[in-house]
């Protein structure tokens, strides 16, 4: 087992499990260093890391698992809304992590919507019989009484439509497994929308 101590938090993981693409998930100018004979298998960090062209703001709720057969990164990060701005898979557009089970929740004003558009370079694992299974992107349309899929996407084939949220809230996610990566990735582009006319959700795609 070894521990990153940095001035920020540490990060513990298993020496079988880790893997070399895994060391590109912390700032290697942050001053981490590596101390043997630990037995914690799960930290939280509230780093504040950036370093561009990688998984760039880390938010306060960043937590490493590992059950000795894989690790998992999973980040959560609530985003206002304001303006324009965007969300991107790790290194894009060059290949992303594996491992990785990255949230964003986007919320903005009452009675105002949030709409996506998907850069053209897209690129993820491809489907197992037409089935995102491994490496996704979902976009889900958030209300108080129910949640939407939007779509769930992956491959190469196509890049995902544009999507207009039904309500202030949409939330996206990032999972990439254990196995192979691709690249681009994606980045997806949001913005504000101050009509507020609430649209049909589209066909759910996973």
């Amino acid at each position: 087992i070894f521990e990153a101590v940095g001035a920020q938090g540490t990060v513990v993981v298993d020496e079988e499990s880790l893997h070399v693409d895994d060391l590109d998930l912390f700032d290697r100018d942050s001053g981490l260093r590596l101390a043997e004979d630990l037995e914690v298998s799960e930290l939280k960090v509230g780093a504040d890391l950036e370093r561009e062209g990688d998984l760039g703001e880390v938010p306060p709720h960043a937590v490493h698992e590992s059950n000795h057969l894989t690790d998992l990164y999973r980040r959560d990060e609530t985003i206002q809304v304001k303006g324009n701005g965007y969300v991107q898979s790790p290194r894009f557009p060059n290949s992303y992590p594996r491992n990785l089970l990255l949230t964003w929740r986007l919320h903005s004003q009452e009675n105002t919507r949030i709409q996506l558009v998907f850069d053209n370079q897209f690129g993820l694992e491809e489907a197992e019989n037409d089935i995102c299974r491994y490496d996704f992107v979902e976009v889900e349309d958030i209300s108080e009484t129910s949640t939407i899929i939007r779509g769930r996407w992956c491959g190469h084939k196509e890049v995902p439509p544009r999507i207009k949220s039904r309500t202030n809230q949409i939330k996206i996610t990032f999972k990439s497994d254990d196995y192979f990566v691709a690249k681009p990735g994606f980045k997806i582009y949001y913005s504000l929308l101050e009509d507020f006319q609430p649209a049909a959700a589209s066909e759910t795609n996973w």
